[in-house]
């Protein structure tokens, strides 16, 4: 696993003479690493999640409203249904993910309407020493870290499909005809440079949402095809897809087989 690197502005040194040479920023050795933690269930679970994660050290979490799609065919992989969700975002530390994950997987299988998914990054670079330390809980009564267990292999990415307000439902049905299972729908608001906008003749409107898919990585370049080309930037959708590397999973992706491979 790469080694975590945050980055700090050295301190003000009053002794010497000013000089107009700047300082670079020099990043912390053996950092404690941290992973961006996603987790989505139905509307009005989040609390207790967030107890969860406080429970692990986890210094905040921002919670976010989304809707989720629905399938005839199968289960979605970002929500149950179409309702209203609770998407909650937060930096962990990568060793508390495992407890974490032990105890959503069972609370995920209860019910239908219990069911929802969680996913962790894991963070390469920080910025901010303050964060870093507020993040990861470096107090002098902190709990000791434990060991990382971390899979060894990961079969998921998760892509991010931002477009304009109303082009959700061809963001889906252009990743499901690539075999994505379902996704979270996040609003959002965007905004262009208008000196960029001016020079390729582009407006970028202010209305967005932001479609939020996990898929198995053997896939993930037919869903970013097939999404480009149904909502691509050159199309009134105005579509900006990408995809990250996931560190590990719990959830629905777990009805899955080990080798990745999505059951239809």
């Amino acid at each position: 696993m790469a080694e975590l690197k945050i980055y700090a502005s050295p301190k003000a040194e009053t002794n010497k003479e000013p000089t107009s040479e700047k300082k670079p920023n020099h990043p912390v050795p053996k950092a404690i690493p941290l992973g961006l933690s996603v987790i989505v269930v139905s509307d009005g679970l989040a609390s207790s999640i967030v107890l969860e994660l406080n429970k692990r050290e986890c210094a905040a979490s921002f919670i976010l409203y989304g809707k989720g799609t629905s399938s005839n065919d199968f289960y979605d992989v970002l929500g149950v249904g179409d309702d209203k969700k609770q998407v909650i975002f937060s930096l962990v530390q990568l060793s508390k993910w495992k407890s974490l994950r032990d105890e959503l997987a069972p609370r995920f299988k209860t019910s239908r309407l219990a069911k929802g998914i969680a996913f962790v990054i894991p963070l390469t670079t920080l910025a901010g020493l303050s964060v870093y330390k507020f993040m990861s809980n470096m107090r002098p009564n902190a709990q000791p870290q434990e060991e990382i267990i971390m899979p060894e292999k990961n079969n998921y990415e998760a892509i991010f499909a931002i477009v304009n307000d109303g082009f959700t439902d061809l963001v889906m049905s252009a990743a499901k005809k690539a075999g994505a299972r379902g996704g979270t729908i996040l609003s959002a608001r965007g905004t262009g440079n208008k000196e960029i906008e001016k020079f390729y003749g582009i407006v970028i409107t202010p209305e967005k949402q932001i479609v939020m898919i996990l898929v198995p990585k053997h896939i993930r370049d037919d869903v970013l095809t097939s999404i480009n080309q149904a909502v691509g930037f050159a199309t009134k959708g105005q579509g900006i897809a990408f995809a990250l590397p996931v560190g590990d999973v719990v959830g629905l992706a777990e009805e899955n087989d080990s080798t990745g491979e999505t059951s239809k």
